[in-house]
């Protein structure tokens, strides 16, 4: 078992991000795409959170792990789209462990969507939206979906995060991810089904009334 630190993630997959302990808080960098530091986020003991410098234009958590700008990525490689840095660091953290066909951003909080960070995500066949199990994070889902038509949208059981699923049970998420692509599956379908009586087959083959 690694050694834990904030927020029970492993010592190294905290070193390798760059999040450290400094004068009480814990500081998360953010980074550009060749690993520079574009500002920071600090986190306070008491629950507060904040930038430095204040008054910077956001972008999401995680740059630095992507390909190159402007490959193409493998048709299995999975992008997730986490709310929060702590799930994002999770995914490397535990997921990571076993498989290599995955990556993850965070946005920096429910409601932080911006459209031209789909710049970021156009190159990944595979993208899922993972919002927490709560009413933001579901408004989270749909704005993003609604800004990435391709990207399946995975609905969290109330209350948890990616990062409690994970740390809680490792093959938890993978099932979740499954669960909505099948779900848009079904939701392309029925879009393009031609007539009621196929549109009622398709729901009865899933179960539904």
């Amino acid at each position: 078992m690694s050694a834990t630190g904030w927020k029970g993630l492993s010592l190294d997959t905290l070193a390798k991000a760059g999040v450290e302990l400094d004068r009480g808080t814990v500081r998360v960098p953010y980074r550009d795409r060749d690993g520079r530091e574009f500002y920071c986020k600090r986190f306070g003991r008491d629950g507060r959170s904040w930038y430095e410098p204040a008054g910077i234009s956001v972008v999401p958590f995680g740059l630095e792990t992507l390909p190159p700008a402007g490959d193409r990525h493998p048709r299995y490689c999975a992008l997730l789209l986490c709310e929060g840095e702590s799930d994002a660091l999770a995914v490397r953290d535990v997921l990571s462990r076993f498989r290599d066909d995955v990556l993850a951003l965070a946005l920096p909080g429910a409601g932080s969507w911006r459209d031209e960070w789909r710049w970021y995500v156009d190159p990944f066949p595979l993208v899922y939206v993972l919002g927490d199990g709560d009413e933001p994070g579901r408004r989270m889902n749909r704005r993003v979906s609604a800004a990435l038509p391709w990207a399946s949208a995975v609905e969290l059981p109330d209350g948890t995060d990616v990062r409690s699923l994970l740390q809680t049970d490792a093959g938890s998420l993978w099932p979740l991810l499954t669960r909505a692509d099948d779900d848009a599956r079904l939701a392309a379908a029925l879009a393009l089904s031609p007539d009621l009586h196929t549109t009622r087959r398709l729901l009865a083959e899933k179960g539904l009334p």
